[in-house]
């Protein structure tokens, strides 16, 4: 796990981060308006990651040079809530691979390129990640009931007992069915540990 706030250069810093994502982005700002944070998520998006992103709905976003619907064509979701007077939607958060978490006072915008803003990023932290996920979930079931989200399934119960099987399997010293748990644990590389693990097996 690694924890690192960042008080300059934000929007380049989150472009890094994104540029790392394999499998899924979550992103829940209350704006949204820097158009090459949003050509990036597009790049992911038409290359498999899915990416899903709340906002305001408000004229600011309204007003933005960004087109939301893009990222709909590409099987990403753009979900809009409130109205820009109540039920404001004014988290800034983001979850990439499950793992690495975004947030802080920045929005993704142009305007905050000119305040003090931070951000916070936490890698490889899984358990931080899931609960930044739920609450994703939370705010999307409660504005659109009848709405549901195919998110790229992380199976933490099961990682756990794989890793306990490969241990086994390793003081046994049984390479064929070593080699079957490590495939299946692969998908999972973009977890920092586990790809250390696989790393270290296949090396």
């Amino acid at each position: 796990m690694h924890i690192e706030a960042i008080f300059s250069n934000i929007a380049n810093r989150i472009l890094n981060e994104i540029e790392t994502a394999e499998q899924s982005v979550y992103i829940a700002v209350a704006w949204f308006t820097n158009k090459l944070i949003f050509d990036k998520l597009l790049l992911k998006v038409k290359n498999g990651c899915k990416v899903y992103i709340i906002i305001s709905n408000d004229k600011i976003n309204e007003n933005s040079q960004i087109d939301f619907e893009l990222l709909e064509q590409f099987s990403g979701k753009v979900y809009k809530i409130g109205d820009g007077d109540t039920n404001l939607m004014h988290n800034k958060f983001c979850v990439i691979d499950h793992t690495t978490v975004i947030t802080g006072s920045y929005n993704w915008s142009y305007k905050a390129e000119s305040n003090h803003e931070n951000i916070v990023i936490n890698s490889n932290n899984t358990a931080l990640a899931e609960q930044f996920i739920k609450e994703f979930h939370c705010i999307v079931e409660r504005q659109f009931p009848n709405q549901t989200i195919e998110d790229f399934d992380f199976p933490l119960d099961k990682i756990i007992k794989r890793l306990e099987i490969l241990k086994t399997l390793i003081i046994l010293e049984d390479i064929d069915d070593l080699e079957l748990i490590t495939k299946k644990l692969f998908i999972y590389k973009f977890n920092e540990d586990i790809n250390s693990i696989v790393s270290f097996i296949k090396g």
